[in-house]
């Protein structure tokens, strides 16, 4: 399943239908793309530019009918100290804890959070807001050879990161784990009925 079909199973989960509240908007144009590129010193990757093309961020629907801008419109794209400097402050602190290759280029479940490398944190590019102890960020001391940048979920539950190779990963795994829950609800207030 790709990002899309995945977000859009979001909204109907178990034959009930979830009211958008606006989680697609109107895509952005290059000059809006290159503007933040330049305003950060940074390039989107190829995934994040058509993501940003489709749509200009994204919202989801919390269980209880609330939503949260999940990931920035454009504009909103920032240096993680600025967004947010205590915390980054707090997350980095004074040492750095080596993590060697083998253990911190690992992804998917068999990944340790904790073998994140917070001090690439000072860095970092923040794509949402903290929502539930959970930042998205661009790593841009990662990236690969395909012009993908490693994608962080810095989470206090997570004591770390949960560590992404392509924005379009982060986005699957992110709308399948939104959608185990949803069903999960579900499923729980039918066994209460």
């Amino acid at each position: 399943m790709c990002w899309y079909e995945s977000v859009e199973s979001i909204f109907n989960v178990n034959g009930v239908y979830l009211e958008r509240k606006s989680f697609c908007r109107k895509g952005v144009f290059d000059a809006e793309i290159e503007e933040v590129e330049t305003r950060l010193g940074i390039e989107l990757s190829p995934q994040m530019r058509r993501f940003y093309k489709t749509t200009n961020g994204l919202d989801l629907t919390h269980i209880d009918g609330s939503f949260h801008e999940r990931i920035f419109e454009i504009s909103k794209i920032r240096n993680y100290t600025d967004l947010s400097p205590g915390a980054a402050r707090d997350w980095i602190g004074d040492k750095v804890y080596p993590v060697p290759d083998e253990e911190y280029f690992v992804y998917g479940e068999e990944q340790d959070p904790c073998n994140t490398r917070l001090e690439y944190l000072r860095t970092a590019i923040a794509i949402s807001d903290e929502e539930a102890n959970s930042t998205l960020l661009i790593n841009r001391e990662v990236r690969f050879a395909n012009g993908e940048w490693e994608i962080y979920d810095l989470s206090t539950y997570l004591a770390g990161a949960a560590r992404f190779n392509s924005f379009y990963s982060f986005l699957e795994f992110d709308c399948e784990s939104h959608i185990r829950d949803l069903k999960d609800y579900f499923e729980q207030r039918r066994l209460q009925e």
